[in-house]
């Protein structure tokens, strides 16, 4: 007779899970995400996109690392936590480990974990997952898997899935929300127009220098549309940061000197707002950004 899993191992068992995978995908993630933000602002192109660290090949890989976590009980049923607190993943017929392929749909619950917590509580051998995969959690049983041959040839596949589910659920996410927010247009970069560029930042010092310091970076083509991209930094003087009204009527001037030189139906971009200083509380002499907003002319 199998050997009931109290709660708090249940529970125990997926708080280390979740440490333990948070931890291994930073692994993988933070080296790249710390390349893409010290690139951009040596390169001083921020374009107003709040995807910008997931740019290029680095945010394919990024994206795609999230996919590790669905993959954490692939060796024989058995993630790092359980191995820790001696437990394991089986088929719940056979009771043999469970495959790979069967503990990839198990994990895919994890997205609603909140749900799948209370279940695993209520019931610590089969939470939502189990019953789609066909598994549950024992207690680790050394007899049993002593002549068991883990189908390892089936992780391969699983990883495949996992990391294109990902980048699949990934980059949908990401069109959306830049949609959303009105930030769906890629400029081309060789199409960067220094003369306008430094005509209008000179314009925007003139009329805002009471306010900030502008930098104004606009572009003559953006991808599969026939607009101009203007992407506008205006660094706030110190006593502007936290007054809602003066930041609202700097974005509308702003607004207002883009579209003297542009026609709202031919630029897209994006204007932030930025406090540059060391005496804000943990901004360590860094960028602190205080809004972004986006122009779009599709929208009304």
């Amino acid at each position: 007779m199998e050997k009931k899993i109290n709660s708090g191992t249940r529970l125990a068992s997926m708080l280390l899970d979740h440490v333990i995978m948070t931890f291994a995908i930073g692994i993988v993630c933070v080296p790249f995400i710390l390349y893409n933000i010290m690139h951009v602002i040596s390169a001083g192109d921020f374009d107003g996109n709040p995807f910008t660290i997931y740019k290029g090949i680095t945010g394919y890989i990024m994206v795609s690392a999230y996919g590790i976590y669905f993959l954490k009980d692939s060796f024989s049923g058995r993630s790092i936590a359980k191995r820790i607190l001696k437990l394991q993943v089986v088929n719940n017929i056979t009771g043999l480990p469970a495959t790979p392929l069967q503990c990839f749909v198990r994990n895919l619950f994890t997205i609603i974990w909140p749900i799948e917590g209370i279940v695993a509580l209520i019931n610590t051998s089969r939470r939502i997952g189990d019953y789609v995969a066909g598994t549950r959690l024992v207690a680790y049983d050394v007899e049993k898997n002593a002549a068991y041959k883990s189908k390892y040839l089936q992780i391969p596949v699983a990883a495949l899935l996992s990391f294109s589910l990902m980048l699949a659920f990934g980059f949908s996410m990401k069109t959306l929300i830049k949609s959303m927010l009105g930030m769906k247009y890629e400029f081309v970069k060789s199409s960067y127009n220094p003369d306008e560029s430094i005509a209008i930042s000179k314009l925007f010092n003139d009329s805002l220098g009471e306010y900030s310091l502008s930098e104004v970076k606009v572009y003559d083509k953006v991808v599969t549309k026939n607009y101009k991209y203007a992407i506008v930094k205006l660094s706030l003087k110190e006593k502007y940061v936290f007054d809602d009204d003066s930041k609202e009527q700097i974005i509308e001037k702003s607004k207002a000197l883009l579209f003297s030189r542009f026609s709202k139906k031919e630029l897209a971009g994006a204007i932030r707002l930025v406090y540059k200083n060391g005496d804000l509380k943990n901004l360590n002499g860094g960028i602190l950004t205080i809004n972004t907003v986006a122009l779009d002319p599709e929208r009304k």
